[in-house]
């Protein structure tokens, strides 16, 4: 699923360049792309950098594999009186506008 190797791809790809500066890119056997680490593979990792990241994202798409059903989900920030209806209005503005446009 794309949490267990999407994210891990671009979560390495992040981590090399951060210890590494700008990886380069080929074209694998099979077009699809690869990446050129930079001595990524032959040097130890670098104990100040992480080795996982983390992004918030407070409108995402969940997919349940188990019983091939999307979600919507969004995060409302109710924590200003003064915005937390907007912040209501807009995330659910983005689940009905998405909701339709997956179907």
């Amino acid at each position: 699923g794309y949490l267990g190797y999407e994210v891990r791809h671009v979560t390495e790809r992040l981590l090399a360049e951060q210890e590494h500066g700008k990886v380069k890119s080929r074209l694998g056997p099979l077009g699809n792309q690869k990446d050129i680490r930079a001595s990524a593979n032959a040097d130890k990792s670098n104990p100040k950098v992480p080795t996982a990241a983390f992004v918030f994202s407070d409108k995402t798409f969940v997919y349940d594999h188990a019983t091939q059903v999307w979600y919507l989900v969004g995060v409302v920030d109710n924590s200003d009186e003064n915005n937390a209806e907007a912040s209501t209005l807009d995330v659910m503005e983005w689940i009905q506008s998405t909701s339709r446009r997956m179907t």
